[in-house]
């Protein structure tokens, strides 16, 4: 299910590359979402194959396996909290706006509305089957990750608005 999952946030990259600008790709925090949630669901497709690193008592044999699973909890929590975002904000808020602005590009406006429905839907509902197929919880640690990352996206697109002035 989740190689399912996966293919299908791999179809959001494909009409991304073929309907918007390429450069503009780093720029909505959609996208950011996007490749945090391609991470978590590799890291728990290879978690569910590896029984020695996350099978039970895996944090006592070794250093290799608590970083593992750091890194695991860590994209999990993240992809859970930044769909979250995105799915809430696009539907509820932006989706009648962003349909008109980018629907209406004259050659390309099904394409761009199109790739805005699925990357505002696929990796959510990806993400919620690998909450639903995995067994994993959310630590409380892990939110603190969610203030760097959000200083880092304001960063990025602090200095990309002082070198293009958009």
């Amino acid at each position: 299910m989740r190689y399912l999952g996966l293919m299908l946030v791999l179809m959001c990259y494909i009409t991304y590359f073929m309907f918007m600008d390429w450069h503009g790709f780093l720029i909505p925090f959609t996208n950011w979402a996007l490749m945090l949630t391609t991470a978590s669901l590799v890291t728990s497709i290879q978690a569910a194959g590896d029984s020695t690193n996350f099978g039970k008592d895996a944090l006592s044999r070794g250093e290799a396996a608590v970083w593992l699973q750091a890194r695991h909890h860590l994209l999990y929590t993240l992809s859970i909290v930044c769909n979250f975002i995105c799915v809430a904000f696009y539907w509820f808020l932006l989706r009648d706006e962003q349909q008109q602005i980018h629907g209406s590009h004259e050659t390309l406006g099904w394409g761009r509305g199109l790739h805005l429905e699925l990357v505002h839907s696929v990796p959510g509902g990806a993400c919620l089957v690998n909450v639903l197929c995995t067994n994993c919880i959310l630590k409380r640690d892990n939110w603190k990750f969610i203030t760097y990352m959000v200083i880092v996206y304001g960063l990025f697109c602090w200095i990309y608005f002082l070198a293009t002035g958009t």
